[in-house]
C-alpha cells in the first residue's frame, strides 16, 4: 500500500483523499470467479466479462488470489487506482479507463500500476 502511495503522490502529487483513503480501505481476496457487465482498458463495454478484480465502492475492493501469485501479478494495484479516483472524484472510480465516459483514468494511471508492480515484484512481494 505504501509503495503505490508514494508512486501516486510521484505523478499526482500528495492528496490527503487518496491518503486517507488507502489507509482506511477494506481488501477481499477470494478465488471464487466474478464476472458480468463492464468495461475493458480501452473503454470497450462488454457483457459476460470475467474479472480478476473489482472496485466496489471508494472504501472496497475484491481481488482474486491464483496459487502461487505475488501481488504485483494480482490485480490489487489497479484496483487501488480506482478506489484513489473514486476518493478525489466523490462518484466514481472511472470505470471505463481510457474511455470517454467517465474521466480520471489517464496514461500517467497506467504508469503508477506499472511502477508499482515492478517495484513489488523486484520485492518479491
Amino acid at each position: 500500500m505504501n509503495v503505490f502511495l508514494q508512486e501516486w503522490e510521484e505523478e499526482f502529487g500528495r492528496s490527503r483523499d487518496v491518503r486517507s483513503n488507502i489507509h482506511s480501505l477494506l481488501i477481499e481476496w477470494g478465488r471464487q470467479k466474478k464476472g458480468g457487465s463492464g468495461y475493458s482498458g480501452d473503454g470497450t463495454y462488454m457483457h459476460g466479462a470475467t474479472y480478476s478484480g473489482l472496485t466496489i465502492t471508494k472504501g472496497t475492493v475484491w481481488v482474486k488470489i491464483r496459487s502461487g501469485e505475488l501481488i504485483c501479478e494480482s490485480s490489487l494495484i489497479h484496483e487501488l487506482a480506482h478506489a484513489s479516483i473514486w476518493a478525489i472524484k466523490g462518484t466514481d472510480g472511472d470505470p471505463d479507463h481510457l474511455g470517454n465516459k467517465y474521466h480520471g483514468w489517464t496514461s500517467s494511471t497506467l504508469m503508477v500500476i506499472q511502477n508499482t508492480n515492478e517495484k513489488l515484484c523486484r520485492l518479491g512481494i
